[in-house]
Formats: structure tokens, sequence, C-alpha cells
């Protein structure tokens, strides 16, 4: 449990993993050790554990976030989260810069009230807008032709 908590924090903080293993009190090389299963078994079971909300499951997440926050026909909270990476190479470099002045993936998350992934996109550079990334994911597209009778709330400015 320690290992998927400090990816988390890893991926959360976009910190390095001396921090991540001085926080837990593990190794570094147990840190990364960590990253990588928890990457390859997002890789290999991705599309079991990410999928969109099941109307029960919906239903479920506009009662958690009313009762959390008061906002009515919530179903998901989306936002970005710069992964931050070593520099690419000289020529593509530019692209991965992001407003934090480092090196980064700019990652989209949606997630329930249950905390569950529901969606993700991860495969555009740091300096991509969180809009951007919205404006052209699978999801979107989705919401618009099928009018899931919710919202989904966050922060694209």
């Amino acid at each position: 449990m320690k290992l998927k908590i400090n990816f988390c924090r890893f991926l959360g903080r976009s910190t390095f993993q001396d921090d991540c293993k001085d926080i837990v009190g593990i190794s570094q090389s147990s840190v990364s050790r960590a990253i990588i299963d928890v990457c390859n078994e997002l890789i290999l079971r991705g599309k079991d554990l990410i999928k969109m909300s099941t109307n029960d499951e919906m239903r479920e997440s506009k009662l958690k976030f009313y009762e959390i926050g008061g906002i009515p026909n919530i179903i998901g909270v989306i936002d970005g989260s710069h992964i931050m990476i070593k520099s690419p190479s000289e020529d593509i470099q530019s692209l991965y810069i992001c407003r934090k002045g480092g090196h980064s993936m700019n990652v989209q998350f949606i997630t329930d009230s249950s905390y569950r992934i529901i969606d993700i996109v991860a495969k555009y550079a740091g300096s991509t807008h969180d809009s951007f990334m919205w404006y052209s994911c699978g999801l979107r597209n989705k919401f618009v032709q099928n009018n899931p009778n919710g919202y989904l709330i966050g922060e694209i400015l």
C-alpha cells in the first residue's frame, strides 16, 4: 500500500523520487520499481480499470457530490497534472516546457465521487493547455453525442 501511495504522491506533486522515498520511508530504488510496476499494470489493465461510470455509478456520484458541495448533477471532476520528465531531445524540447519551467507531460484525469478514474489522457507535452486536452479527448465527444445527464466540474482556464 505504501508503494501505491508513494506512486500517487509522485504523480500528483511532480516531485522527484528522492522526495517520495523520504516521505514514505522506503529506498529510492523501491520507489522506482513501484512506479514502473504501477505504470505497467495500468498499461495491461487500463481498459478494465479506467472506464466511464455506469448509470448506477453516475447516480451515486451525483448524490455524493451534492452531499459534498451542494451542486446538483455532478458526475465527475476533471483536472490536468504536470508529470515532470527528463529533458527530451533538443529539437522538441521547447514543446515540453510547462508553465512551471520544467519539462513535463500534461495528463488529464477525470474521476468520479469514489475517486475512480473514469478517463485519462496522457499524450500531450507540458506546453499543452488543459482546455486543448479536453476539446481533443474522446470522452468530450461522448458527452456531446450522448448527453449523459450530468456535468463534469473542473478548472480549465
